[in-house]
């Protein structure tokens, strides 16, 4: 019988191998045994990008259409072909040489196992499939399960805590596996590791040490561990929680001392900031002593500084350089580097989310992990004993998983009673939650629908594809206090985006005017850090193109939003379109698969035809930026990927081949819901507008797509971009749902009430 016989052989369906915990930890074992680890799989340039943790799921999304793959299949180019296998984008040479069955097993095999270590999918090729079947249907033993050693997060069944007494200990979100190297062209001089967060237990380090989870007291873990819990529920803090954490204060110095020493600051300013920190010592608020001595952010004597520092000198130097005037006077932006320290793996859990589940051996007295010799956590000297058990196929809120408590305490979704004393409670309490059968059975109904799904949509996606399908979008030409957006979050945005140097970098006073003269207008979906501007008055006849009248031109799509996986991008494409847009712009990344530019191609989904490409000017560049802003620039490539091998990507304008009468339906096909109802529709979005609402076969590219004319060939800051079709699967995997599990998911009675008010009410499928 061969290895994949039997994984699969016992399972009546896919829904009910995942509900026995899927591939992912027999192939840890499969990996293991073909010899190769997972980032050989990948290109050199793929290996280098893999340090973004950008994950395959996103790559397994549906790419390119049919056609397209089949006319590259017989060309000759059996890795860059793709078609479309349930939903998963599969190589053409491998659905063809083992049919969609097998090919789909190894696509979601891949997806399950390879998770963090590629940057798109042009990375995993053919031979990654091959080396998967041709392991799977060899005949022998099944791999043993091991533990990851690859920055991947193990799944378990939920039935494996029927009996268990569950507690809870809380996380900040730090990324964990990776150094961080900086947020710009500045790279800092000693790389900073990142040890997590709930990645901690994940690390080699601490699989090989059992090592599953750390602290800075004795006494804390001690607390915890008091009441004797079988498993622990590590439940996530808030994104900027590890913004007060030494691995933080760290990453942001180091970036301080690469800015100074790339002469990204003025002498008087690095005085100014210099000043700033010494007054430390005196501020009647938050006097931290020894901070008069600061010898300088440009003294040759920082490092010993900063290396003798205690963690109060080093949280308000932080705090310091986080300030607007730091940031004025050219610090590194601290939002940034909160990005860029932040694990994507669980950026988009709600607050107390249950994100990994781990099991204390109690016979262990927590360890001081300098005195024993074990691995150092930068944060925490301390560490608890024992295994890691996993995730859960979904995720469970703290709700859901501890019921009792909060039933208790009266309160049953995130609101002013959770802020304002229920969250804190729940805190110093430590409740244990005894898990039972009937409770198992109860869990497993909130979490079946998605799981059958195969889709890991984050809180963050549900919550801003329910803002999209309500139309929870804010105008810069409507007051605040009527529910309008402030110009300076939109000038905020941009300045907080890794992709700053290839927007237009809009100010406050840029959007104010536009609104007077009617030239222009931003937008924001409900309170996410999601935003685009519309150019009333668009202008490319420097690129060769006439406007006409009406013209509206898509532009500064920023999403700094933790832990989306696909949905900023349609959200944004479906109502610029019933915003009147009629035109964009963006640079066309070249690769191998899309030699004229991958954007071309993707908007083309959107029902946008090319109307005109310019190469790139590095000289013009330089001349409106400057030398630096270009050196930026760069790295953000590089950072997804690109290399200067592949020649500098092409600018080029797309104007919309639809018209007014189009527009609504259009829309809605991208949201995944006709004019009539919420059924998930896909293909051409034109088509579809002028045909009827009903659901149509095809599908659609997968891209990064950027919405200036300074863009990156990617969403600014999206973690991965959907096609016209990736809202619609949102729908499909939320709609589903009953009001219960879409309240695990984040959404409140409010969020339901206007989701029923447009989609009529809601209900399992």
């Amino acid at each position: 019988m061969s290895i994949y016989d039997q994984l699969t052989g016992a399972a009546q369906n896919y829904q009910d191998f995942r509900k026995r915990g899927g591939f992912t930890p027999q192939l840890y074992g499969i990996l293991e045994n073909i010899g190769d680890t997972a980032s050989q799989f990948l290109s050199p340039r793929g290996r280098q990008a893999a340090m973004n943790m950008v994950e395959v799921g996103d790559m397994l999304n549906p790419v390119g259409d049919t056609l397209d793959a089949m006319q590259m299949a017989g060309e000759g180019d059996y890795v860059g072909a793709m078609v479309n296998v349930a939903g998963v984008a599969i190589p053409a040479g491998i659905v063809k040489l083992y049919g969609p069955q097998t090919a789909l097993a190894a696509a979601k095999a891949i997806q399950e196992t390879l998770t963090g270590t590629g940057d798109s999918m042009a990375q995993v090729g053919a031979d990654v499939y091959e080396k998967f079947i041709e392991r799977m249907n060899q005949p022998g033993p099944g791999p043993e399960v091991v533990g990851s050693n690859l920055g991947n997060i193990p799944t378990f069944n939920l039935r494996d805590l029927i009996g268990a007494r569950v507690g809870t200990t809380v996380a900040d979100l730090t990324k964990a596996g990776d150094d961080y190297r900086g947020i710009d062209a500045s790279i800092i001089d000693e790389p900073e590791p990142m040890m997590g967060g709930p990645g901690y237990p994940l690390l080699p380090s601490s699989l090989e040490n059992n090592l599953i989870w750390a602290s800075d007291g004795k006494h804390v873990q001690t607390k915890k561990l008091a009441q004797k819990p079988d498993v622990v529920a590590v439940t996530a803090m808030n994104p900027l929680s590890h913004q007060s954490n030494r691995s933080f204060s760290n990453a942001t110095l180091k970036t301080m001392q690469a800015y100074v020493r790339d002469g990204r600051l003025e002498k008087a300013n690095i005085d100014q900031l210099n000043k700033m920190v010494r007054a430390g010592t005196n501020d009647a608020k938050n006097s931290v002593p020894g901070l008069d001595k600061f010898p300088g952010f440009d003294s040759p004597n920082i490092n010993k500084f900063i290396e003798d520092a205690t963690f109060e000198q080093r949280k308000r130097i932080t705090q310091i350089l986080g300030t607007k005037k730091a940031l004025e006077l050219g610090a590194p932006n601290v939002n940034r580097i909160t990005q860029e320290t932040l694990d994507d793996r669980f950026a988009g859990s709600s607050q107390g989310d249950s994100v990994l589940f781990i099991k204390p051996d109690l016979s262990l007295d927590p360890v001081n992990l300098e005195a024993e010799g074990l691995p150092q956590h930068p944060s925490y000297r301390y560490g608890i004993m024992g295994e890691v058990l996993g995730q859960l196929d979904q995720p469970l809120s703290t709700f859901n998983l501890f019921s009792k408590f909060w039933n208790d305490a009266g309160i049953s979704e995130r609101g002013s009673a959770f802020n304002k004393g229920g969250r804190r409670k729940f805190d110093m309490t430590l409740p244990i939650e005894e898990i039972t059968g009937d409770r198992v059975k109860q869990l497993e109904e909130l979490m079946q629908i998605e799981a059958a799904s195969g889709k890991r949509f984050s809180n963050s996606d549900v919550r801003v594809l329910k803002n999209s399908i309500v139309g929870a979008w804010r105008s810069s030409l409507d007051k605040v206090t009527d529910g309008g957006m402030s110009p300076q979050l939109f000038a905020d945005a941009i300045e907080n985006s890794k992709y700053k140097p290839a927007l237009t970098n809009y100010t406050a006073a840029d959007v104010a005017k536009g609104k007077k003269d009617g030239t222009f207008e931003a937008f924001q979906l409900g309170d996410d850090d999601l935003f685009f501007g519309i150019d009333k008055a668009p202008d490319y006849s420097w690129m060769g193109v006439e406007a006409q009248p009406g013209d509206k031109s898509l532009v500064g799509v920023v999403s700094n939003t933790p832990g989306l996986k696909g949905q900023a991008v349609p959200a944004v494409m479906a109502k610029a379109i019933e915003e009147g847009v009629t035109m964009l712009d963006a640079f066309a990344v070249k690769s191998s698969r899309f030699p004229k530019g991958f954007l071309p191609h993707y908007y083309s989904k959107f029902g946008f035809k090319e109307a005109g490409r310019i190469p790139f000017s590095k000289e013009f560049y330089i001349e409106d930026h400057g030398e630096q802003a270009y050196k930026d620039l760069l790295q953000a490539w590089k950072s997804d990927g690109w290399s200067e091998d592949q020649g500098f990507p092409d600018l080029v304008v797309m104007r919309w081949s639809g018209n007014d009468a189009d527009r609504a339906n259009a829309a809605a096909s991208i949201r995944g819901a006709s004019a009539q109802g919420a059924r998930p529709t896909t293909g051409n979005i034109i088509s579809e507008a002028r045909g009827s609402s009903q659901p149509q076969s095809g599908s659609t590219a997968r891209g990064e797509p950027a919405g200036d004319r300074r863009g990156t060939g990617r969403p600014a800051g999206a973690s991965g971009a959907s096609s016209a079709q990736g809202t619609g699967s949102g729908v499909q995997s939320i709609f589903g749902l009953t009001e219960d599990q879409l309240r695990n998911r984040g959404l409140t009675s409010s969020d339901l009430s206007d989701l029923q008010g447009v989609l009529g009410t809601l209900g399992a499928r």
